[in-house]
């Protein structure tokens, strides 16, 4: 039932996906990861409340979940309270500190919170944990274009984006320098992170 609202959800058929859900809810009461695609459905369908409501509803069922507080920090992260999205995406490094992905959220989010220094530590460890993850890449080109004599990091983090996946990196896009905007303006439009744009399905392998 999973599989199939996670299809319904791809093809846009958002009512059947949201039916396939809860029939998954009904049939496994004691298995997070429908709550938390229904929550993302939700988030989908621009429902904050009921995303968050979804997600609380997968932590209290399975409070060491790293997943379900990966999917609650997108959605504090999206409603732009980010401390709340920290301590969220905290929790899911802690329980699996192996995941690039939730190292690339957490560090986007410290990014926007203006904690540069933290920020950049999260993003290498994304790196290192998958170096060919072009969204890591971006973040940290974004992240080092704002800093004060460090564009030529940035450059190379962007070449590193472009190489891995130009469809994210339009080559006519410069990092913007730091002296040329102020650090809240991250980057040029062009280069906009799109990190909260990557949504994950929950298969049985999540």
């Amino acid at each position: 039932m999973l599989a199939a609202g996670n299809q319904a959800k791809q093809s846009g058929q958002f009512a059947e996906a949201e039916s396939a859900y809860q029939a998954a809810i009904n049939t496994a009461p004691a298995d997070p990861r429908p709550h938390v695609a229904l929550g993302q459905l939700y988030a989908v369908e621009k429902k904050p409340e009921l995303a968050r409501s979804e997600f609380m509803k997968a932590l209290e069922i399975a409070p060491k979940d790293a997943a379900s507080h990966r999917a609650l920090g997108d959605a504090y992260a999206e409603g732009a309270q980010l401390g709340l999205a920290e301590e969220q995406y905290r929790a899911a490094v802690a329980l699996d500190t192996g995941n690039a992905g939730y190292r690339l959220a957490l560090g986007d989010s410290l990014a926007k919170a203006q904690k540069p220094g933290a920020a950049e530590a999260e993003l290498r460890t994304a790196i290192g944990l998958d170096p060919k993850d072009a969204h890591a890449h971006l973040a940290l080109a974004n992240l080092l274009g704002s800093e004060t004599g460090r564009q030529e990091e940035a450059q190379a983090e962007a070449a590193e984006v472009r190489a891995l996946d130009p469809s994210l990196l339009p080559a006519a896009a410069p990092i913007a320098a730091a002296s040329a905007a102020p650090a809240a303006a991250v980057a040029a439009a062009a280069l906009q992170l799109r990190v909260l744009d990557k949504k994950f399905l929950l298969t049985h392998d999540s």
